[in-house]
C-alpha cells in the first residue's frame, strides 16, 4: 500500500490538498466512447483496495467503484464520443478529455497522469508510466472510467444487439469483427479504426 500511495503522500506532505489522478478506458475499442475519469482524495480518506482496473474482476470493480464514489473528495468524468475520436485521434481525444476534467474539477492543485502530460496548464503535473499501478488516485480513476464505460456499453447494446457490446464492450473480439463484416458499422463505431474504416 505504501508504494501505491507514495506520490500522494509526498504531495500531501508538501501542502497540496487536491491531488487529482486521471486515467481512461476504451482506447482500444472499435465502438463506443472514450471515458476519462479524475479522482481526488482527501488526505487520510482513501479506498485502500483500489488497484489497476485491469487486475480486478468485474464484480470487484463494481464494489470498489461504489466505495470510491462514497469516499473520494471529488470524482469527475469526461465522455468523448466516437466522432470526436475520429476527428482528432485517440491520443488527442485522451488529452481533450483530461483537460475537460481539470476544468470540471477546478479545485485540483496537482495532477497525476497515466503516461501523458497536459500542455499549457499552470497546474503542476507528474507523468507516470503504468500510473494505475503506482498511484492510488490513478488506480481509482481507472476503476471509475472502466466501470462507467462498461455501463454505457451495456445500455448501447440494447440498440445494437447484433454486436454483443454487453459482452465485448466494443473491443475487437472475433465475434465483434464478424458482426461488423456481416451487418456493417453503426454510428457508434469509430470510422478511423481497423475494420470500421470508411
Amino acid at each position: 500500500m505504501n508504494d501505491i500511495l507514495k506520490y500522494e503522500k509526498r504531495l500531501w506532505d508538501a501542502g497540496y490538498k487536491n491531488v487529482m489522478g486521471i486515467d481512461e478506458a476504451g482506447r482500444g475499442a472499435l465502438s463506443g466512447p472514450l471515458v476519462v475519469a479524475g479522482v481526488i482524495y482527501e488526505k487520510g480518506k482513501i479506498v485502500e483496495d483500489a488497484r489497476d482496473s485491469k487486475l480486478l474482476s468485474p464484480a470487484r470493480r463494481e464494489e470498489l467503484y461504489s466505495k470510491i464514489l462514497k469516499t473520494a473528495k471529488k470524482v469527475v468524468l469526461s465522455i468523448i464520443p466516437p466522432f470526436i475520436i475520429d476527428n482528432i485521434n485517440i491520443y488527442n481525444a485522451t488529452l481533450y478529455g483530461a483537460m475537460r476534467l481539470v476544468e470540471m474539477g477546478d479545485s485540483a492543485d496537482y495532477l497525476l497522469l497515466d503516461a501523458f502530460l497536459l500542455k499549457g496548464l499552470p497546474i503542476p503535473q507528474i507523468k507516470l508510466i503504468k500510473g494505475e499501478r503506482k498511484s492510488i488516485s490513478i488506480a481509482s480513476a481507472s476503476i471509475i472510467a472502466k466501470v462507467s464505460r462498461d455501463k454505457i456499453m451495456q445500455k448501447l447494446h440494447k440498440f445494437y444487439p447484433d454486436y454483443r457490446w454487453n459482452m465485448n464492450k466494443g473491443y475487437p473480439t472475433k465475434e465483434h469483427i464478424s458482426a461488423i463484416f456481416e451487418y456493417g458499422i453503426t454510428p457508434l463505431h469509430r470510422k478511423s479504426y481497423g475494420p470500421c474504416k470508411t
